[in-house]
């Protein structure tokens, strides 16, 4: 059978061979080596493509080129041409200009005498969603960036994509068979094996997820998890969840009481009522296998057993009641060293503990003030979000500052050393600036170091800012807004739509997500790729047009 398939193929070289162009018959999908991407009318969602088809022998370079619209003659294509590049491999990277538009692509190889042979004409789409309407939302760009212009952000639950000069790039499709559009996705970023990994935060659905690039599922547990997945270097998935501990006050006296969580010791000694409190939550951390087995927890809880826990008790403003929520809301992992360092922000601290004895073997108590032991007048950080480790092994930390009034949010980075007194020294520091009055602090919010120790920082709500700060001089180097257009006003207005950002340094990083996706079996991770723009576009001032 590939004998027969192989004389039509070179019959057709034959009979076109005159004209000088030769146009070959559609490929075996069939075949790993023989792929054709984008094809047969797939609807992408994303603008920055891979385009592969099959090596041809003796090849000098390849032309690819991309036409706006469906296209099915010479003519029309080469009138609605948009994009020529060339290539000394058989795979290119292009970006398409417009959301919801048609294209039209074919590939022109040419050899070393200089003769042309065109592929079939290949029709595909890019997706067309409200999300990605910059007449409703937007991501403006105040500093435009000049060390960082290759690289890419990713807000959460807009799941969206975003180039430096704030145009969306890629979108997070409906999965799972679900429509996701109202859950709360949360923790959209890379993996430093080439995937994206998410959570959906919903109670009844959640989920925890790592796609490629196209959006197909590639790992999948099902759960209550919130504000944090990781994949680590051994394939595993670290994940943060929560459990719910039933709690007792325990006393000898009505003189002499405290709040425990319940424990089946059987201690008679003791007396039990559950006058005020039946349950508390509290953070725990699940690592799972690639068939989402729970290999390994931890539960914040067994930390706190035997011990007063009086001092977390707060009100519940929607049911009245008191209540305990340590509301773990963010971990990183040292896998060098094994250790994890896992942020509360209700009781304004920071665990760290062994792996994988889970021994907390230090805490970073934010309540400490800055000043003297006597003092204790301004916490070093409370309400804090997204704690992580530098490349110099401190940690770095979105502190809210929500608790002082007077102050601003901060970027900290503390040393690693608890001293025997549980004090610990802030080796540097950020106030990040707010047009607001000061006291209205952002709610979630993150910060990561990049690797020439800058720091990339998202403010959140309410202010939706973004920017990435220098740490020598502490100059901004770029500076974006998310917003949403307020029909009302007539304007657009900071919003509020992700929890958190990730950034995506460079263009060879973004390739490595896209060469790993599932439409290219054949693609070597880390091949390097030559390309080269014949026809430049100027940037357009809208990205979404409505399919003609």
């Amino acid at each position: 059978m590939k004998k027969v398939i192989r004389l039509v193929a070179l019959l057709l070289l034959f009979k076109c061979a005159a004209t000088g162009k030769t146009h070959l018959p559609a490929i075996n999908p069939g075949r790993a080596d023989s792929v054709v991407f984008p094809s047969g009318g797939r609807v992408l969602n994303y603008r920055i493509a891979g385009f592969t088809f099959p090596p041809v022998e003796h090849v000098k370079k390849y032309t690819i080129k991309i036409a706006e619209g469906i296209c099915h003659s010479d003519t029309e294509f080469e009138q609605h041409l948009i994009l020529s590049l060339t290539s000394r491999t058989n795979k290119v990277v292009a970006e398409m200009p417009f959301w919801g538009r048609d294209y039209t692509w074919r590939v022109e190889s040419t050899d070393k005498k200089k003769k042309i042979t065109q592929s079939p004409f290949y029709h595909f789409a890019t997706l067309l969603n409200s999300a990605l309407d910059t007449n409703y939302s937007r991501l403006s760009v105040r500093k435009k960036a000049d060390e960082y212009k290759d690289a890419f952000v990713f807000l959460d639950t807009s799941r969206i994509l975003y180039d430096m000069s704030g145009n969306a790039v890629w979108y997070l499709p409906d999965i799972d068979r679900m429509h996701i559009e109202n859950s709360r996705v949360r923790d959209l970023k890379m993996t430093q094996q080439g995937t994206i990994t998410f959570i959906i935060a919903h109670e009844e659905h959640g989920a925890a997820y790592e796609v490629d690039y196209d959006g197909n599922i590639l790992w999948k547990s099902s759960g209550f998890y919130d504000h944090e997945l990781t994949k680590l270097k051994n394939g595993h998935y670290m994940v943060s969840g929560c459990s719910t501990e039933q709690l007792e006050w325990r006393y000898f006296s009505p003189a002499d009481s405290g709040l425990y969580i319940a424990s089946s010791d059987g201690d008679t000694t003791l007396k039990y009522t559950t006058e005020k409190h039946s349950k508390g939550s509290f953070g725990k951390l699940l690592e799972l296998d690639s068939r989402g087995v729970v290999v390994w927890s931890w539960n914040e809880a067994d930390y706190y057993k035997g011990k007063d826990v009086r001092n977390h008790v707060e009100s519940d403003e929607i049911s009245g009641k008191d209540t305990i929520e340590e509301h773990q809301n963010s971990f990183c992992f040292d896998e060098k060293n094994n250790f994890l360092y896992v942020s509360y922000r209700n009781t304004n601290s920071i665990l760290k503990v062994k792996y994988p004895s889970g021994e907390v073997v230090a805490v970073y108590d934010g309540n400490l003030g800055q000043g003297s032991k006597s003092e204790q007048e301004i916490p070093t950080f409370c309400w804090q979000h997204s704690c992580r480790l530098t490349d110099d092994g401190h940690i770095c930390l979105f502190n809210n500052n929500r608790c002082n009034k007077d102050s601003l949010p901060q970027i900290l980075v503390l040393d690693d050393t608890v001293y025997p007194d549980g004090s610990f020294n802030i080796l540097w520091k950020y106030d990040c600036p707010m047009k607001k009055k000061k006291g209205d602090h952002p709610n979630g919010g993150n910060v990561m170091q990049l690797p020439d120790h800058a720091f990339f920082v998202s403010m959140c709500a309410p202010y939706s800012r973004l920017f990435i700060l220098s740490e020598d001089d502490k100059q901004e180097l770029w500076e974006a807004h998310y917003q949403k257009y307020n029909k009302t006003k007539g304007i657009f207005e900071p919003s509020a739509v992700y929890y958190r950002a990730s950034i995506i340094g460079n263009r060879d990083e973004l390739e490595k997500l896209i060469w790993n996706s599932s439409p290219y079996p054949h693609a070597i991770m880390g091949q390097p790729l030559y390309s080269k723009k014949t026809d430049r576009l100027k940037p357009p001032t809208s990205l979404f047009r409505r399919r003609r």
